[in-house]
């Protein structure tokens, strides 16, 4: 039993609308299906349940999957994937979401430690991006290692054996507290729905993270024990088709109906007076991703929302 919502592109005035309502350069652009599934919600109800906090405590996510299997695969799978990934670079799809784009990724980050490895997946910019991003006199006065340095220390204080559940409470106190609570919260509220969260109960959080990783993940899949649970009240094609995201088809945006908006944020004249950016970096950006030489929406969504709001703020 659900409820079908289907929902006309509505690009414009959704930067807007993130950055007047959740009064920071928040740059999780699913807010706005978040807001719209609220506003439907809220039609019959004014509070709801919601899963957040599942894939955190039960090991839903890929890059969980990606840590055990990194840390757990034997020489030879190692040298495979390795070549793998080389031989099919060219031939990789531009969407980050591919298997190949995964396997590329999974490839490039088993010769770093577990914590940088981690780092490498959670990160929009890495330390060579933000040199080549910010100008001279804004690097001046800023460490560009800080934000991995932080994010590794962080991720090192696990004390897990598996590396799967170290990314989990990396995840717990990072990405779900800052930014998926977050969103959900403004979202809702912004249409007056309560949202309530039983799968963040601190007891179902602990059993989560305690249990057994093969509990949780496998090669495969993940939330192996929430699929036992419950699949029976699932329809089966529901239970067993692969985890969706919850996201808004930015990439195509940003090269359509947004592509105004997005040279217009990006090259203000109020933006470059405030001398933190190189105009010819954000410029490489827009460009390689209007060729479909890179996929860089999540990139180009968070500097609009945080240029935005720079200007808003100046």
């Amino acid at each position: 039993d659900h409820t079908e919502l289907l929902v006309r592109p509505q690009p414009k005035g959704m930067l807007d609308w993130v950055v007047s309502r959740y009064d920071e350069p928040f740059a999780d652009s699913s807010a706005l299906p978040t807001r719209l599934i609220c506003e439907a919600a809220h039609q019959h109800v004014t509070v709801a349940l919601t899963g957040d906090g599942g894939d955190e405590a039960f090991g839903g996510y890929d890059r969980y999957r990606a840590m055990h299997l990194s840390q757990t695969m034997s020489p030879l799978e190692y040298l495979v994937v390795k070549v793998a990934s080389g031989v099919s670079r060219p031939f990789a799809p531009l969407d980050e979401r591919s298997r190949l784009r995964r396997l590329i990724r999974l490839a490039e980050g088993l010769s770093f430690p577990p914590a940088m490895q981690y780092f490498r997946y959670r990160r929009l910019f890495g330390p060579d991006d933000l040199l080549r991003l910010l100008s001279e006199d804004f690097l001046v006065d800023i460490d560009v290692n800080a934000p991995a340095e932080w994010f590794c220390e962080l991720y090192g204080d696990g004390e897990f054996d598996d590396e799967a559940v170290n990314a989990q409470r990396c995840d717990l106190l990072t990405y779900l507290p800052d930014d998926l609570l977050v969103k959900a919260d403004i979202a809702s509220m912004s249409v007056s729905l309560e949202l309530r969260a039983p799968m963040l109960d601190h007891r179902v959080v602990e059993l989560g993270l305690k249990l057994p990783v093969e509990m949780k993940l496998n090669r495969r899949r993940g939330k192996l024990i929430l699929r036992e649970a419950f699949g029976e009240l699932l329809p089966h094609e529901v239970f067993e088709r692969p985890k969706r995201g919850f996201g808004v088809p930015l990439g195509r945006w940003l090269r359509e109906e947004m592509r105004a908006e997005m040279v217009e944020t990006l090259t203000d004249p109020a933006l470059k007076a405030l001398g933190i950016f190189r105009e010819e970096a954000l410029v490489g950006l827009m460009n390689d991703h209007l060729s479909r030489r890179a996929d860089h929406r999540h990139r180009l969504w968070a500097l609009m929302v945080l240029a935005r709001w720079l200007i808003g703020q100046s």
